[in-house]
């Protein structure tokens, strides 16, 4: 499946009502941040020094839509919300070879057909 690029353009910005002055300066929404506290780092089996600020990360996740909500206001666009709560997790703090991610992708086919 390919990435997408979900950086938001400055007229988005503008076009959001209630938006609070960091949120205007952030690149990307902060609803996309993921924080890893003690107890994930351990279920992942990292640690804090795996990571550098600034580094690329690779993340696979199953989640879950736990909500799904839409709102309309007087002067206000169309707002569509879908909330995901994630289940299972893995990250990588090194690049993989082709090799790995063909394996990878063929081990999440062979789960798609198991379940």
């Amino acid at each position: 499946m390919p990435l997408i690029d979900m950086k938001r353009p400055k007229s988005h910005e503008k076009d959001v009502v209630a938006q609070s002055t960091a949120d205007q300066e952030e690149e990307y929404p902060y609803c996309l941040r993921i924080q890893l506290e003690n107890y994930e780092l351990v279920r992942l089996n990292k640690k804090i020094t795996d990571f550098k600020v600034g580094e690329k990360v690779t993340i696979e996740a199953e989640s879950t839509v736990v909500e799904i909500s839409q709102h309309t206001g007087e002067g206000r666009e169309h707002d569509s919300t879908v909330s995901l709560q994630i289940k299972q997790m893995a990250i990588s703090t090194k690049k993989k070879s082709s090799f790995e991610r063909v394996a990878d992708g063929m081990k999440v086919l062979e789960n798609m057909e198991k379940g």
